[in-house]
């Protein structure tokens, strides 16, 4: 059974069409690539599925409920979290105060539990919880963006661009991270234009183009279409930092 199911879904701005009918499914335990160029409406997707805009049309059903039109911050506590492009941290907070902020009104025993968790995961944050947030490199604040989604025990991950501006070697920390959590058990729907990073992690794959999913399915099935059509997204390495 999905755990997310999304069904013709839309967005607009106006009478700018950003996602047209789109339909996708998530699995426990299953990770989904969701790819595309700049502008393809990656991000009005999930962010109508986070409860950030509201869609025009369609439905969306989590844990066999329809949350449609439900703002975030009442998704957040049923174990739906989003991970933005823009990290959305607190730069003048710690790294610490950032974790803590993501609990919500988790108790402090449950929090010191999850925690441990989070640091096994990122061993790099347990050495940063005293550091502010806005002086670490673009990897550990990209950690610390996934790791302040996973605190409270979510069910559901919503990753944007996650290696947006990385360096190569941590997008694939990144990347072997996200398919760990998949491993136990966790849902996750990663949003990417850097399709050769995220595609070997992923179980299923759709390839979003001016607002309509075009393509679908295995992986390695996507990459053929991909590779032959020209089209295998890469981050920009220009513009990435070294962790």
């Amino acid at each position: 059974m999905s755990l997310l199911e999304v069904s013709d879904l839309s967005v607009s701005y106006g009478s700018v069409v950003a996602v047209r009918r789109v339909g996708l499914s998530v699995a426990k335990g299953e990770l989904l690539a969701l790819l595309g160029p700049n502008g393809a409406g990656k991000t009005s997707l999930l962010s109508a599925i986070a409860g950030l805009i509201a869609p025009t049309e369609g439905s969306i059903r989590f844990r066999d409920k329809d949350i449609t039109g439900v703002a975030a911050h009442r998704l957040a506590p049923r174990g739906l979290r989003l991970v933005p492009e823009s990290r959305a941290l607190f730069p003048h907070m710690t790294t610490a105060e950032n974790l803590r902020l993501g609990a919500g009104r988790m108790a402090r025993d449950d929090f010191d539990k999850s925690l441990e968790s989070i640091i096994e995961t990122f061993p790099v944050l347990g050495e940063r919880q005293r550091q502010l947030a806005g002086t670490l490199s673009g990897g550990e604040q990209q950690m610390l963006s996934i790791a302040r989604a996973l605190i409270a025990g979510p069910d559901l991950l919503i990753l944007d661009e996650p290696s947006m501006g990385l360096a190569p070697i941590v997008v694939s920390e990144i990347m072997a991270t996200l398919a760990q959590l998949r491993d136990q058990g966790l849902a996750v729907l990663v949003a990417e234009q850097n399709a050769r990073a995220v595609l070997p992690v992923a179980d299923s794959a759709a390839l979003m183009v001016r607002g309509s999913i075009t393509l679908s399915g295995a992986p390695d099935t996507l990459e053929e279409r991909l590779s032959a059509d020209g089209y295998l997204g890469t981050s920009s390495s220009s513009d990435s930092d070294s962790g």
